[in-house]
Formats: structure tokens, C-alpha cells, sequence
């Protein structure tokens, strides 16, 4: 189950852009749409989601954002191939800095932290981190990549 994705440098969204599944304290009066995070049984995480807002807003954007991630996810990148990463349009000094992706997810008994930079060359940082419910451990790098300028 998703309990957050963050974007950081695409399309519309310049500083980090956080969507979270964690419900809000005040919901106490629906418990029938919370479920109980297992990793800290004060928190509850919402069922379900909508986005709102105002034309032009961003919410087009969100959905790319999460759809552009699980592409890169699933087919990866091959070799010299251009990664089709759109940082932010209103800086042109965007173009230089990576994109940022993360999710923070949870299946079975662990929380899991995946998330990776971009930019149109490489992926420049990598990393996939865990917690157990069980042991309610500290995180624990399951691994962590980083290319270089040389694309090592």
C-alpha cells in the first residue's frame, strides 16, 4: 500500500511536492475508512484518495509524475538512451538539476523506501531502504546507487 510519493524538479513542481496516504488526526470520525499503519499504531492511512484543486493546479502533473516514475521503474533505462525526465518549466536552471522521485510503501510486514534522481543523460542516485513492523528497526539500506559524472 502507498503511503507517500514525493516529486522533487518536474513538470510544475519545482520544490518537493509530497502526496500522502496519512490520515489527518481529525478523522476520527470515519474509522471505517482508516486502516492502521502496522509500523506505528498511532498512525492511520486513509483507504482511498482524491485530488482537488484549481485548473491548472497540478494535478495532471501529479499523475504524470507517478506515471513517468513507474515507467522508469518497470523499463528501466538502456545504455546511452536519452531518459525522457521534464524538469521544472519555469527555470531554465532547472535543466541542469536532477528530478527527484520517491515512494514510501508497505507490503507484507516491511515499510519500504524506493527512490531515485534523473536527470536526461543517467540515473544519478538510486536506493531502496526497509523497516521491519516486527522488529520496528531503525532503516536498513537494502541498496544505494550512484553514478558519477563519467556514468560510472
Amino acid at each position: 500500500m502507498l503511503i507517500q510519493f514525493t516529486v522533487t524538479n518536474f513538470l510544475s513542481f519545482d520544490n518537493e511536492t509530497v502526496f500522502s496516504m496519512l490520515a489527518d488526526g481529525g478523522d476520527g470520525q470515519h474509522p471505517d475508512h482508516l486502516l492502521i499503519n502496522p509500523a506505528r499504531k498511532k498512525e492511520a492511512l486513509v483507504r482511498g484518495a482524491a485530488i482537488y484543486g484549481a485548473n491548472a493546479a497540478g494535478k495532471s502533473n501529479l499523475i504524470e509524475a507517478l506515471a513517468f516514475a513507474q515507467n522508469r521503474i518497470v523499463k528501466g533505462s538502456r545504455g546511452n538512451q536519452t531518459i525522457p525526465v521534464e524538469p521544472f518549466r519555469l527555470d531554465p536552471s532547472a535543466n541542469d538539476k536532477a528530478s527527484g522521485f520517491e515512494f514510501i510503501f508497505q507490503h507484507n510486514e516491511f515499510t519500504y523506501s524506493y527512490g531515485f534522481r534523473a536527470t536526461k543523460q543517467r540515473i544519478e542516485e538510486e536506493w531502496l531502504f526497509a523497516t521491519s513492523h516486527r522488529t520496528h528497526s531503525r532503516e536498513h539500506p537494502l541498496f544505494e546507487r550512484t553514478t558519477d559524472a563519467e556514468g560510472k
